[in-house]
């Protein structure tokens, strides 16, 4: 249930789509594809400290993540966490774009953010 990936930089398309992790540490990750944990509906923790580019509908449909950081991430692409209701906590200082579907956090980020940078 948890997985601990320190070396993995890259990750294509569908990574561990419909999972049952609860965990997934993947400190060096830089990079997803689309649908990354797509409806990985256990997942509570979430940590990738380098990731920077996020493709489509990652973490679609997960209720377990109650909060996320994402220190180097500037863009998140449709979808991201789109159906997360319980998301309370969101560290994303260098967020200034999200698609569409988004979590709603994520853009209330975005605003604070901008508004910071003035």
């Amino acid at each position: 249930k948890h997985l601990y990936i320190p070396k993995l930089e890259t990750a294509g398309d569908n990574l561990l789509r419909f999972s049952q992790l609860t965990k997934f540490n993947a400190p060096a990750l830089t990079k997803v594809g689309d649908y990354c944990l797509f409806r990985a509906e256990d997942l509570n923790v979430f940590n990738t400290p380098n990731l920077t580019k996020v493709g489509k509908n990652c973490l679609y449909n997960n209720n377990g993540l109650k909060k996320i950081s994402l220190p180097e991430v500037k863009k998140l692409s449709n979808g991201f966490m789109y159906a997360n209701e319980k998301l309370a906590e969101v560290n994303a200082p260098k967020l200034t774009c999200v698609g569409v579907d988004c979590q709603p956090l994520f853009y209330d980020t975005v605003l604070t953010n901008k508004s910071k940078s003035r």
